[in-house]
């Protein structure tokens, strides 16, 4: 699966996956509101698929934007995709839960809510190569604080811990930058 033809991506756009393979599958979009992170994403996994690295996405996000991320992959890829449903979805027939029969996709999308239920359980029954935040902010605690903790479960359940931990540490520490000032 590919970027559609018609898609015309902006500089730092065509520069993200490549960047993202650079350094060894980790990046950071923080991108200004309307300056394609979703397409930002597709692009992400194309050249990690591209590279050997991967082709199957877990994308964490909040419920309500499931159906934008879901029409931008329409819109610029040929991508399979999957939105996974809280019970009351499930029950209208809108989209499958996790102990449904998993289907084939390129991305499976679920929302920080379902996520946080059983992270162990998405990572097991997906079995995804890539993981993609979607508003990163959303780990925070009830005092506001960058809790990379919250995803341990899921990088101990992928064998990526000892990595993973760095990088939301580093992750945790930028942003504590972005609302406090620098660290010392």
């Amino acid at each position: 699966m590919a970027l559609r033809p018609e898609t015309a991506l902006l500089a730092h756009q065509a520069r993200v996956g490549q960047k993202v393979v650079k350094a060894g599958g980790t990046g950071l979009l923080a991108w200004h509101v309307g300056a394609g992170k979703s397409l930002g994403s597709a692009v992400v996994h194309h050249a990690l698929k591209d590279a050997g690295m991967g082709d199957r996405s877990l994308i964490v996000m909040p419920a309500k934007l499931r159906r934008n991320f879901a029409a931008d992959l329409e819109k610029f890829t040929d991508d399979k995709h999957v939105i996974y449903g809280n019970r009351e979805e499930q029950d209208a027939g809108l989209y499958p839960g996790v102990d449904d029969e998993i289907q084939p996709a390129d991305h499976h999308i679920v929302s920080y809510d379902l996520f946080r239920q059983d992270p162990h359980k998405w990572i097991e029954r997906i079995k995804p190569t890539n993981l993609i935040l979607d508003e990163v902010h959303r780990l925070k605690d009830e005092h506001g604080v960058i809790v990379p903790t919250r995803l341990n479960p899921v990088f101990q359940a992928r064998d990526l811990y000892d990595a993973a931990t760095r990088k939301l540490n580093e992750l945790a520490k930028i942003f504590q930058e972005i609302e406090t000032g620098p660290t010392k």
